[in-house]
């Protein structure tokens, strides 16, 4: 698991802090499976609901919402994660084909503030122009329903995106005006791209994905969310917990599975906030601006016209709170 060591979320666990311990942290997604061995009992399912109308469990169809979550928290058996004590909540709002409406993903945020989570997790998106009526309501129902997340001290993150059709990443800073990609480009959000190493080569692990979107302003920070393009190898990607409920080779609950996709670099940035909560419980008024300044930078000015405030650093942002 290169990207738990890329982001030092390793020399965290070797300290005596709180792992996330005593905080909640809500992916909005297509469900989870709370019986996977390294979810078992780490996920809230009193605080967890769907809002997807046709499938009103929060079981996993899909596969997507238990690998996106297991980056945040697990009983650390078959897989790292980044605030092993953190506790888990799902609220689904995508169905079983990865899809969902806005509105439910609006829905998801209000619910998760009124549950007095810490984080929401986003790894979903849309680009789409303001130059449509209805987007642009939306786009304002999504923000009111994320600055009344933020006023509640919710950290609020989400996946910058994956590219265009063809899965190449779109420049968010000089794409024209009129588009957005949503949630991630909303305010009071930290927006996050995804980087990736080549065939595991050193030099190589702050590189940015193929696919991610990028460019300040429209990504904030970036984290490992994994690659394959020619010259890969099969490490470079990322492994996650796979659903019983989403794929019969599943069915043990004690399979994983690997993947690549800003979607579960989003969930590193959502483990790191948990994990500097925990060690200063009560104290968030400043969490986004620590995850965001205490980000590795990758280049010489910062923020940096492609990598924004940098990839991120979970041992930089635990000394940046407690000095706060």
């Amino acid at each position: 698991q290169w990207n738990m060591r890329q982001i030092r979320a390793s020399n965290v666990w070797k300290l005596k802090d709180g792992h996330g311990k005593g905080t909640t942290v809500c992916d909005l997604d297509t469900g989870i499976d709370p019986t996977h061995l390294d979810l078992a009992g780490k996920v809230d399912v009193n605080v967890s609901t769907s809002m997807v109308v046709t499938e009103p469990d929060i079981l996993d169809y899909n596969g997507h919402g238990t690998f996106v979550s297991s980056q945040i928290a697990t009983n650390g058996i078959g897989m790292a994660s980044v605030a092993p004590l953190a506790t888990l909540c799902q609220v689904k709002v995508l169905d079983q084909t990865g899809s969902g409406l806005l509105s439910d993903g609006i829905a998801g945020v209000i619910y998760a503030a009124d549950a007095k989570v810490d984080v929401i997790n986003m790894s979903f998106g849309a680009y789409f122009t303001t130059r449509d009526p209805d987007f642009r309501q939306i786009v304002q129902d999504f923000q009111r329903a994320v600055n009344y997340a933020h006023r509640k001290g919710v950290t609020v993150v989400a996946s910058a995106g994956n590219g265009d059709s063809l899965g190449v990443g779109i420049d968010l800073a000089t794409d024209q005006r009129s588009l957005l990609q949503i949630p991630a480009q909303l305010d009071n959000v930290i927006s996050v791209g995804a980087t990736a190493p080549h065939a595991q080569q050193p030099g190589t692990f702050d590189n940015l994905a193929s696919y991610s979107n990028y460019g300040y302003p429209g990504v904030d920070v970036f984290a490992p969310g994994g690659d394959y393009v020619d010259g890969s190898v099969i490490e470079d990607l990322i492994l996650g917990a796979c659903s019983s409920y989403s794929d019969p080779a599943c069915a043990d609950g004690r399979t994983y599975s690997i993947g690549a996709g800003t979607s579960f670099a989003a969930p590193l940035v959502s483990g790191e906030a948990a994990v500097i909560e925990s060690d200063t419980p009560g104290h968030k008024a400043d969490l986004d601006g620590c995850i965001i300044h205490s980000a590795d930078p990758l280049s010489r000015r910062v923020p940096d016209r492609i990598f924004g405030f940098g990839r991120i650093d979970v041992l930089n942002a635990i000394h940046c709170r407690l000095t706060r």
